[in-house]
């Protein structure tokens, strides 16, 4: 009885050591050996292992598996316009945008970090380019439509009201320089020119009447009388808003051509660099240069950006992968790893997995060997 006890023990630990060696063996032929190996011009069969020999399927397979299953567009899109990312993003940005526009680092500084233009001459050339490229743009796009159409009703009315207040001024300049004794001396000036002008009778009595009279006071007076008039006001602005009018009225084609393009663009060249002053904007501290509308662009602007570019990278994302081509960018890396370090990759994730498959074949390998120690006995 002993003896067949020791016998059914023996062939469960055989059967276990060979179920248990050869699950092992076949795990590490997934891997092992990592090239052919060759005896002569022969070939060891099974070499190299199963994924080594077959990678660049392995590859294929995996960015297939990718961006076809697991990175797709659709999961993308679903994920982007979930509430809780879109909470996350706008949190994010409006950290980083605090932290940016409270900086007392100089704008020079700041744009320099980030590789753009930070020098006068660079960021001068570059900013009127963008402006004098986009003014052009504007010029060809709006070029038959009225300047009427560019300013908004606030503004047409806050320049309406603006023009007696410029009557005034121009009557008082007219007044000025009347009073003066340039104006005094044009006047007079003025009166000998249109007796000169005049011949025959009508000449000789114009003189003879200037000779005795002196009208430049008189003349003078009544100008500056016309010019201190209440109603002169009136008049000068009704002129003004009547030929307003028909400067609104104007299509924006035809400014360019009074004026020409290139002087137009010219103008807005030296208009621009005199308004944006770029080397003192570079001296300038962003907390300072963003202190009155730093609210404004975390609490507003922030959310809105990360909302609309949300929705416009969810619409493009397919058009966005399509381009990335992802499974030839998985497949590329795939490609690039190293056999060790595919192995590595894969027992990180299976080890205990490719263990738990050892100790069940020693399991199934114990039973067969118990049987067959069974059967042994029955038939012995």
């Amino acid at each position: 009885m002993m003896k067949a006890i020791l016998m059914i023990l023996y062939m469960i630990v055989i059967g276990a050591a060979i179920g248990a060696l050869t699950n092992h063996l076949a795990i590490k032929m997934l891997f092992r050996p990592h090239k052919p190996v060759y005896i002569g011009e022969w070939r060891v069969p099974f070499t190299p292992g199963l994924i080594p020999k077959r990678r660049d399927e392995l590859a294929v397979q995996l960015g297939l598996l990718v961006s076809k299953h697991l990175l797709t567009a659709e999961s993308i899109q679903k994920k982007i316009l979930t509430v809780h990312f879109q909470k996350e993003m706008t949190y994010f940005v409006q950290k980083e945008l605090e932290r940016l526009l409270g900086s007392d680092e100089k704008v020079g500084v700041m744009l320099k970090k980030l590789g753009l233009p930070h020098d006068k001459e660079k960021l001068d050339h570059q900013l009127l380019s963008m402006i004098k490229t986009r003014f052009t743009a504007l010029l060809d796009t709006y070029r038959d439509r009225p300047i009427r159409a560019f300013l908004s009703e606030a503004l047409l009315e806050k320049l309406d009201s603006k023009l007696p207040v410029i009557s005034a001024y121009i009557l008082k300049k007219g007044e000025d320089f009347f009073s003066s004794e340039e104006g005094k001396r044009k006047i007079a000036v003025m009166i000998d020119d249109f007796a000169r002008q005049r011949s025959g009778m009508m000449g000789n009595m114009l003189k003879l009447v200037l000779a005795n009279v002196n009208l430049t006071d008189k003349i003078q007076q009544e100008i500056l009388k016309f010019l201190k008039n209440e109603g002169t006001i009136d008049l000068v602005t009704a002129i003004l808003r009547t030929e307003w009018e028909k400067i609104l009225n104007w299509e924006a084609g035809m400014i360019e051509e009074q004026i020409g393009r290139e002087q137009m663009l010219s103008l807005v060249e030296k208009y621009s660099l005199r308004l944006i002053q770029t080397e003192r904007l570079l001296q300038t501290k962003a907390s300072s240069l963003f202190a009155s509308f730093k609210d404004e662009i975390i609490e507003r602007i922030a959310p809105e950006a990360v909302r609309l570019l949300s929705f416009w990278f969810s619409e493009k994302i397919v058009d966005i992968l399509g381009r990335l081509r992802l499974e030839d960018l998985i497949r590329e890396q795939v490609e690039s790893f190293s056999v060790q370090r595919l192995e590595e990759m894969v027992l990180l994730i299976t080890k205990r997995e490719f263990k738990m498959i050892t100790y069940l074949g020693g399991v199934l390998g114990g039973l067969i060997g118990f049987f067959q120690g069974l059967l042994v006995l029955f038939f012995g």
